[in-house]
């Protein structure tokens, strides 16, 4: 028999397992985050599980999931609620009579519909377990706001430092054509053009990649369920190395257990549950409705009459066809959702680790890649001041290597958004840190 208690103890290990984000109060789960101050000399700072805890707490798209808790238990008190009795009463005046009337006459009764009693128990089943699917919706939707913040964190804080590489590559361009400016004569006029075009295009990409900070910015602060105008500082450092350090495990042992730690896939397992009881509900729904009551009368002879009344409805028409179909429908609807929504996490979480491991790959390359040209640029600037290579050379080799520090930076970003897909797949995020 699916008890009260069993639902609520299905729903707290659902929420157990979310991790960081495994508490039932948006305070509590403050606290648990706070480790290290997230208020500081007047600006904020966070890292990413710092602001897992903001965002879950002051995002407003979470209030909507909320409210449907609300009232998922609204509904769940209603469930229990039993029909009122009816109360009924005549009073008949003798206006005229062929015979002697002693008195006027009168009846009072009072009935009760006794079908409720057998839908009562599988529709509290029914609302009980609406309500710890409630629960489990609202602990989803905190889970996908969690990742989500923490993904705009590291985000932001690799935006801040593609940034800071632009900026570097620009100073060092300007200063060098300066430097080619002042020499005079002793440098080509080619040589100072190409000077001027390197500081003009690096100047753009500067001013394209401040436009980029201040995006991601406006992306955490909607995700913190901040205004527009906060800014704070971030520190995704750590993060970073773990994503790119941690071992992964193997799929299968992760597609093996979505279905224990998935907050929807449980909540779509309480909708399962809910629905059979309606079922059942609407089954017991077909029995005739019976009404039983007491009743006293009197009649204009002045004799009176006590009574039992009993009233059947007659199912010649309507014996409730339509709602158990109607129910037995939604049941299949919800088993096809359950099956194919555990087909497509199998799938995500096969996808997202071959991705990850790829980025990875593809991250040691990059890291390769940019220590050989770094090593190229600091030949050819050698080689420049003895006056043997082209000042285009140059140019070339230092653009490249801030290509390679953007390439690498974007990488990570991949990195952490497939992390972020990874966790939404597994309902579990394997890169959290403790």
């Amino acid at each position: 028999m699916f008890a009260r208690a069993s639902i609520l103890n299905i729903e707290q290990r659902g929420l157990r397992r979310l991790g960081c984000v495994a508490v039932k109060s948006p305070l509590a789960l403050i606290l648990a985050l706070a480790i290290t101050p997230i208020w500081g000399a007047g600006v904020r700072h966070f890292t990413p599980t710092q602001a897992v805890a903001v965002a879950v707490e002051s995002n407003p798209n979470l209030k909507a999931a909320r409210d449907a808790k609300t009232s998922a238990g609204a509904e769940r008190l209603q469930a229990g609620l039993l029909p009122n009795p009816n109360l009924a009463a005549t009073y008949d005046s003798v206006v005229g009579s062929v015979h002697d009337a002693r008195s006027d006459a009168y009846s009072v009764g009072i009935d009760w519909e006794i079908t409720k009693l057998l839908t009562l128990g599988p529709s509290l089943r029914a609302a009980d377990a609406k309500y710890a699917a409630a629960g489990l919706d609202l602990a989803w939707e905190e889970f996908q706001t969690s990742e989500e913040a923490r993904l705009e964190v590291v985000k932001y804080a690799l935006a801040q430092k593609a940034l800071a590489v632009t900026v570097r590559a620009e100073e060092n361009l300007v200063v060098n054509a300066r430097q080619i400016r002042a020499a005079g004569n002793s440098e080509t006029a080619l040589t100072l053009d190409v000077a001027d075009a390197a500081a003009s295009q690096a100047k753009v990409a500067r001013s394209a990649q401040e436009q980029a900070v201040e995006d991601e910015r406006l992306a955490l602060n909607a995700a913190l369920g901040l205004a527009p105008q906060e800014k704070f500082v971030v520190d995704a450092a750590a993060a970073i190395s773990v994503l790119r350090s941690r071992e992964l495990p193997e799929t299968q042992m992760l597609t093996r257990s979505i279905e224990q730690l998935r907050p929807d896939l449980l909540a779509l397992q309480m909708g399962q549950k809910s629905q059979d009881a309606k079922l059942r509900a609407s089954i017991l729904g077909r029995f005739p409705v019976v009404s039983l009551g007491v009743q006293q009368a009197r009649d204009t002879g002045d004799i009176m009459t006590r009574g039992v009344t009993l009233t059947v409805s007659i199912p010649i028409f309507d014996r409730n066809q339509g709602a158990v179909a109607t129910e037995r429908a939604t049941r299949q609807l919800l088993a096809d959702e359950y099956a194919a929504r555990v087909a497509k996490a199998q799938s995500d979480i096969a996808k997202a680790l071959a991705d990850f491991r790829l980025i990875r790959l593809q991250i040691q390359a990059t890291e390769t890649a940019l220590a050989a040209r770094r090593k190229l640029a600091a030949t050819l600037e050698t080689a420049r001041r003895d006056g043997g290579v082209e000042a285009t050379l140059i140019y070339t080799a230092r653009a490249d290597v801030t290509n390679s520090e953007g390439d690498l930076l974007k990488l990570e970003a991949s990195l952490a958004e497939t992390a972020a897909a990874l966790a939404l797949a597994t309902g579990t995020d394997i890169f959290a840190q403790p």
